[in-house]
């Protein structure tokens, strides 16, 4: 028993089966290295959330809340505690023989803290009728995408039972991780449908394009729609302009065709926060205010999610020709009569359409 499988250190990315030669971070590697490092940032969003709902009122009605929630919310909840329950379960699957047993203990603790607090925060959005938040769905995105990588490798050895891989992985481990995979693309699915708190439009949104009170009628037609109502799909794929569009087809678009800016993007909004932000700074230091400094103050959070989004359309733009050349050489090898695996070409595939679309 140790920390990896005999032949897979921690930094050993290299796998040949048959006459080909894979590459991939190592299981070990994802169990001491990845998933903790997942876990570091998860406990950070998991305690500012808390902390959030913690300072907010509960639901004072008198109504069963759970009675309350949405197929979207309840669907969530199910995969929840399958994917609590998962790593409980592989505890029992891999076999105390198993050269990995300490790695893969330590990888399913890490599983098993992540989804309790998960869990946590999911009764406590419910209890205080809060829909459910961008650092769930962000956190369910990331373990997606972090059991994506051990995915592909029990999947190779479950479905084609190749020899060498042996000594990266195991029967039970492979199939722990293949079902874990699975069941995290169901908590996804829901959340990319799941809409936001629903955000009152007013006629202050329009900037008081009028003077006459049709501001706040034009607004109600836009309640619970645009893109502050938007769910994740929706904001991907511009869906809640569909309707603009297909009024700007039998019409010439007026004011009142258009939905109102986000709260965030108003004048009065955004005003508002420099002015009082400006004013906090005078008093701060009379003699020498920075406006550059009450920028970063107002704007961080902008400007720090902005380059995040910047940074991961730069890793698509650049990896997308990567990954186009890696399924032309995969067709090209199946032609000429090597060994390939349709695992392969489908995740390969994927990885060259999906990041396109969303980028």
């Amino acid at each position: 028993m140790g920390w990896c499988r005999d032949g897979s250190g921690i930094f050993d990315t290299g796998l040949v089966i048959g006459d080909r030669e894979r590459t991939g971070p190592s299981q070990c590697m994802q169990d001491l290295f990845i998933t903790p490092l997942e876990l570091i940032v998860v406990g950070v969003m998991m305690y500012y959330r808390v902390q959030h709902l913690l300072s907010l009122p509960p639901a004072s009605d008198g109504q069963n809340v759970w009675l309350r929630i949405g197929l979207l919310d309840k669907i969530s909840f199910l995969f929840a505690w399958l994917l609590l329950a998962q790593p409980l379960l592989s505890f029992v699957l891999v076999d105390s023989d198993d050269d990995s047993t300490t790695g893969a203990t330590v990888y399913n603790l890490q599983l098993l803290l992540m989804w309790s607090a998960n869990m946590a925060v999911m009764v406590l959005e419910t209890y205080r009728m809060q829909p459910r938040s961008s650092t769930l769905k962000s956190f369910w995105l990331a373990d997606l995408f972090v059991r994506l990588l051990r995915f592909r490798l029990g999947l190779l050895h479950m479905y084609f039972d190749e020899p060498e891989l042996e000594s990266h992985t195991s029967d039970d481990r492979a199939s722990a991780d293949v079902w874990g995979f699975i069941l995290s693309c169901g908590i996804v699915l829901p959340a990319l449908f799941q809409k936001p708190a629903q955000v009152k439009v007013t006629g202050e949104s329009y900037g008081k394009m009028r003077d006459d009170g049709e501001d706040e009628r034009v607004a109600q037609k836009f309640e619970g729609k645009g893109e502050q109502n938007a769910s994740w799909f929706s904001s991907f794929t511009f869906e809640w302009v569909t309707h603009v569009l297909n009024t700007g087809m039998e019409k010439q678009l007026s004011d009142e065709d258009l939905h109102p800016l986000t709260p965030d993007d108003t004048s009065t909004e955004t005003g508002n926060n420099l002015l009082k932000e400006w004013n906090a700074e005078l008093e701060r230091n009379p003699d020498d205010p920075s406006l550059v400094a009450v920028s970063w103050r107002v704007y961080k959070r902008t400007f720090l999610i902005s380059g995040l989004y910047k940074l991961l359309n730069d890793t698509v733009v650049f990896v997308g020709p990567l990954l186009l050349q890696a399924l032309i050489q995969y067709v090209e090898k199946g032609g000429s009569g090597e060994t390939t695996y349709s695992v392969d070409g489908v995740m390969l595939a994927a990885g060259v359409v999906f990041p396109q679309t969303v980028a």
